[in-house]
Formats: C-alpha cells, structure tokens, sequence
C-alpha cells in the first residue's frame, strides 16, 4: 500500500517513520559512505525540517516499511 504522509500526520506514522529515517541511515551513511548529519540511529537532514511529504510503501496495518521517498512543498 502507498501512503503520502503529510507534516500534520507525522505522529500518527510516526512508527513508519522511524522505519523510513533507520533505512536512510543505512543505505547512505552504513552502506554508501555519505557524509551527512546521521542522529544514530537515523539518517535527517535540514530539509526534514521543512514539513515534507513523505510517499511510503508498506503493509496494509502500516506498520511495516518497504520503502519510501521525501517530497519537498512547492
């Protein structure tokens, strides 16, 4: 199931969430190397901090992540 979370729904994927952030970690700090600001054990940056939508996958329960992307407000 594709979800879009919004800055007003945050709390309410916040599990799913977490899950997204955790993987971010992993793949480009763990596993690419990147240099960017990793807040153990997640991956954010200052466009987090920007109220971006996020477009996850996950199970229909969401409580499980398959992936997922950020996208900025225009």
């Amino acid at each position: 199931m594709f979800v879009i979370i919004q800055a007003h729904e945050y709390q309410k994927y916040a599990a799913v969430l977490e899950q997204m952030f955790r993987l971010r970690k992993k793949v480009f700090a763990d596993t690419l190397g990147w240099d960017g600001p990793v807040i153990c054990p997640d991956e954010r940056d200052s466009y987090d901090s920007l109220a971006p939508a996020y477009l996850v996958c996950c199970n229909d329960s969401r409580t499980r992540l398959y992936g997922g992307m950020r996208r900025m407000p225009t």
